[in-house]
């Protein structure tokens, strides 16, 4: 109890001083928290040039995992899969892995037979195996016949640059800002085969600064340059490159396909030996106009990822989902920050409104959460059924941080005005006058209660609304009657009743006066007082 001393001594000015405030509190704290909304909306939108800060990561990530429904996992992409199973059973031929670039180069061709439209390498030969020059040579072979596939380049980090030899000009379809000069180097990793140099795409992954994977991008933006991205040159194999749509970003959030099905995986070794004939029982022709991935997620050959929806997640998985959303464009869309700050300012108003209007605190907080869960819902189900993001966590954190403050704040005032712990009142025990009120409107009841405390002073007046805090059969059996305690002689109390309009001092009635005690125990007094408004409920019953 000591701790909570402190607390008690800040809660009581406090709660005084709400009283006198308690009209205009709402909307100044509507008023005030727009204000923290704006704020952040505009350190975000200025802080990330002009792109703004759409979405709220967890809200995000809360919404696809719980969504109802969601995209439709393409069946024109397949992943070819280098799993434990294909590890095994090539084993007994290559041994462990690695396995000579000869039985790659042999799938390329098989593929590229058959008719796939666009293939994906998701594996890197960034050396040359001098156990095995032959198998490097067909594969460079491979290589050099096939045009619609994508090796990976990966970018390393900045720093370092400087040591780089590898110029930006060098890679085949860099781009230069308009105001970029002079000699550009770059930190890379590409594979060592010069007749892959043709169709590199840049293989990173948007990794958050919390880890989780939830953007792609068509070309790889860098300071002054950009390069091409694995989803950039399959566009340009399948001919859609001209017709992306010009609204869409280069940077997208994924539309995970996490809901209705998934993307057909076949071990590695069932196509191997399928085109080999040592097991045709996989038909390569059902490959035919299909997107290839070809990737590892044996353990020790690939490092799962976070996504919002796993979190082991392959790289094959994260490529076939970014792909999959532009040709398909449904990656998804968010509403805009500042649209998301109005909803939140609106929705602010709205409660300080519904308070001033006087409405039932019972009727605010079905709204309150009401529209609270509809929030929750809108996100979800726009996710589900919809390309479109509509994150609606400014317009929860706004309406929740209202609601809290308000709760503390009516805390506060209702112990206040009734003279609670630790607000117990300090009278002049011999100039206490006890008043009856019958009117029920609260409204009404309302604006008398602040005549009383606008003229005698926020802690000279204290609000029974009950002689008991509980339903019962005795309290059934009383009328309903409010009674207010006022530190003021009786003549000045009847002097403020005869200013109120007739229809509500006619609802008004002082009591019996209480008689003089010779104590200062403020207990007894107020058992006085206490007696007298039970009197005057008996007789109100008897009348």
């Amino acid at each position: 109890m000591q701790l909570l001393q402190p607390l008690l001594r800040w809660l009581v000015p406090y709660g005084h001083f709400s009283r006198r405030i308690n009209a205009h509190f709402y909307l100044g704290l509507s008023i005030f928290l727009s204000i923290v909304i704006v704020g952040y909306v505009a350190y975000h939108d200025l802080s990330s040039d002009g792109e703004g800060a759409p979405y709220n990561a967890g809200t995000l990530d809360s919404a696809l995992k719980y969504r109802f429904s969601g995209p439709v996992p393409s069946d024109d992409i397949v992943i070819i899969d280098i799993d434990e199973r294909s590890l095994a059973k090539m084993a007994e031929e290559f041994g462990r892995w690695p396995w000579p670039r000869s039985a790659f180069a042999e799938l390329l061709l098989s593929l590229d037979e058959v008719g796939t439209q666009s293939i994906v390498f998701n594996l890197m030969f960034s050396d040359a195996d001098i156990k095995d020059p032959d198998s490097d040579e067909l594969f460079a072979y491979a290589a050099s016949e096939l045009n619609q596939v994508v090796y990976p380049i990966t970018r390393l980090p900045a720093k370092n640059d400087d040591q780089s030899e590898v110029l930006v000009e060098m890679l085949q379809g860099a781009e230069f800002e308009a105001d970029s000069i002079g000699r550009s180097s770059i930190a890379v990793i590409f594979p060592c085969f010069e007749s892959t140099h043709a169709n590199l795409g840049v293989n990173n992954l948007k990794i958050e600064d919390d880890g989780v994977i939830r953007k792609s991008y068509i070309r790889w933006q860098d300071e002054g340059f950009s390069l091409d991205g694995i989803t950039s040159r399959v566009m340009d194999h399948l001919g859609l490159e001209e017709s992306l749509s010009t609204g869409m970003p280069n940077d997208y959030l994924i539309n995970w396909r996490n809901k209705r099905g998934a993307y057909l995986r076949v071990p590695f070794v069932d196509v191997y030996e399928s085109l080999t004939g040592i097991d045709e029982s996989f038909d390569m022709n059902s490959l035919e106009g299909k997107i290839i991935i070809i990737g590892a997620t044996a353990p020790g050959l690939a490092i799962p990822k976070v996504t919002p929806v796993d979190r082991n997640t392959d790289d094959n998985m994260i490529i076939a989902n970014a792909i999959d959303d532009v040709i398909n464009e449904t990656y998804l869309r968010p509403i805009g920050i500042w649209v998301q700050a109005l909803l939140g300012c609106l929705f602010l108003f709205l409660l300080a409104l519904l308070y001033i209007r006087g409405v039932s605190g019972t009727i605010i907080d079905v709204v309150f959460w009401l529209a609270q869960s509809a929030a929750v819902a809108i996100t979800i189900i726009s996710v589900s059924y919809t390309p479109y993001l509509f994150d609606l966590s400014l317009l929860i954190y706004a309406g929740m941080s209202f609601y809290l403050i308000e709760k503390g704040h009516s805390f506060s005032v209702e112990r206040s005005r009734i003279g609670l712990h630790p607000f117990k009142p300090d009278f002049n025990f011999n100039e206490v006058t006890a008043v009856r009120c019958e009117i029920d409107e609260p409204r009404s009841r309302e604006a008398v209660y602040r005549k009383f405390e606008k003229t005698f002073g926020h802690r000279e007046v204290f609000f029974i609304n009950g002689l008991f805090s509980n339903k019962s059969i005795l309290t059934d059996s009383l009328d309903t009657a409010s009674y207010v305690i006022v530190n003021a002689e009786k003549y000045a109390v009847e002097a403020m009743i005869e200013v109120v309009p007739d229809d509500l001092s006619e609802q008004l009635s002082i009591l019996r006066p209480v008689p003089n005690i010779d104590s200062n125990d403020s207990t007894e007094y107020f058992q006085e007082i206490t007696r007298r408004c039970l009197e005057n409920a008996l007789d109100t019953v008897n009348r």
